[in-house]
């Protein structure tokens, strides 16, 4: 049987602060990666060492691929500060009140 539980928060909810925070950190990753990227390939006649978890986005779309991946990144995490994807209060009491639904399988 399915039973609708309360919302339980985390003890210390991320705020949006804290999310546009991690984004900024992410765009400067990005472009110290770009950075770094072009100076590795400069210095190494155009072959580059990567983690291979990097190496497909690289081999795919370059060093700028990889600093849009890290940047796109932190854009999700500027949008997810600005936009709050967590239920209000309202939503949270709502749901506590729901009745149990019967198992659909029983």
């Amino acid at each position: 049987m399915l039973v609708a539980k309360k919302f339980k928060p985390a003890d210390k909810p991320v705020t949006a602060k804290q999310y546009y925070l991690y984004g900024a950190l992410f765009i400067v990753a990005a472009v110290a990666a770009y950075f770094y990227l072009d100076n590795a390939e400069q210095q190494a006649d155009g072959t580059v060492t990567l983690p291979v978890i990097l190496f497909p986005v690289y081999d795919f779309l370059g060093k700028v691929g990889i600093a849009a991946v890290v940047a796109g990144f932190g854009l999700l995490s500027i949008l997810a500060g600005f936009f709050d994807f967590r239920p209000s209060a309202a939503q949270q009491d709502a749901a506590a009140q729901l009745p149990a639904t019967p198992d659909a399988g029983a």
